[in-house]
């Protein structure tokens, strides 16, 4: 049974889709969509089908693709289906790892309580430092590698904050020394990002300790994530990362120095 199709405008393609016009035309520039043709003075007119594909560009782009992972993944049919699949899995995973992150803040504010994360592969810029762990020495070296990172031109990875790495051996046996330590500053980036300061931090399982830095004392948490590690019958590995959890920079130079952090052993 062969119908005509019903034809629509521009503007009422883009009110039954619920974006702008502008939005519509961009995405058919950037190749995600074609209208159904092209009438006089160029106008555009959209059918059913139409609809349903924008639609589906839509929800992608609310899913947090931007158009151009789009155009190279429509533009692979054959493999569309597994890198769509593959990037919304990455999606879902940034999202549990920051649900976590709000979930560790909240944890902070009670009684002492560990949980285990699952930390991602990371892109970082690396930059090796020696100091203490003071608030001033912390804003310096995590401030002073985003300046690095933003002059040469790399790209900030927006899901993840900057941690540091502690090269201390005695961690692991409950030794703490006094005065200058050796530690790296880790500058999360995009995937695309290239440079030999560039390298992939590995990630893994993780039992994590949050606390308030300040109110309770880090090298007191330390101890408390090492015992329950133990309790746990598990071997740590790698080396001991902190990260201050959200705003690093904003938590460290506000009047009441509210930084929660958080201690993660690999294991």
């Amino acid at each position: 049974m062969n119908k005509k199709n019903n034809i629509y405008t521009i503007r009422q393609t883009s009110r039954a889709c619920g974006i702008g016009r502008t939005t519509l035309q961009r995405m058919e520039s950037d190749g995600l969509i074609t209208p159904y043709s092209k009438g006089e003075n160029n106008y555009r007119y959209y059918d059913a089908k139409s609809i349903s594909d924008i639609n589906k560009v839509n929800l992608f782009h609310e899913c947090g693709f931007s158009h151009r992972e789009l155009q190279e993944l429509m533009s692979d049919q054959e493999n569309a289906l597994p890198g769509f699949e593959k990037m919304l899995q990455d999606r879902i995973n940034v999202l549990y790892f920051n649900l976590e992150n709000i979930r560790a803040a909240t944890r902070a504010e009670g009684p002492p309580e560990c949980a285990f994360i699952n930390i991602p592969d990371l892109n970082c810029y690396v930059k090796d430092e020696q100091g203490d762990y003071s608030e001033g020495s912390m804003y310096e070296v995590i401030s002073g590698s985003i300046d690095e990172l933003v002059s040469k031109g790399y790209v900030t990875n927006k899901y993840y904050t900057p941690f540091m790495m502690l090269d201390n051996p005695g961690l692991f046996k409950g030794e703490f020394s006094s005065g200058a330590a050796n530690f790296r500053v880790c500058s999360p980036v995009t995937t695309e990002t290239n440079g030999k300061d560039i390298i992939t931090i590995p990630g893994g399982r993780a039992l994590t300790f949050t606390f308030i830095y300040r109110k309770q004392d880090a090298k007191e948490s330390f101890l408390y994530l090492l015992s329950e590690l133990e309790r746990e019958g598990l071997t740590p590995k790698g080396t001991p990362r902190v990260e201050a959890l959200f705003n690093p920079l904003k938590a460290l130079e506000g009047s009441d120095k509210r930084i929660i952090l958080r201690l993660c052993i690999m294991c």
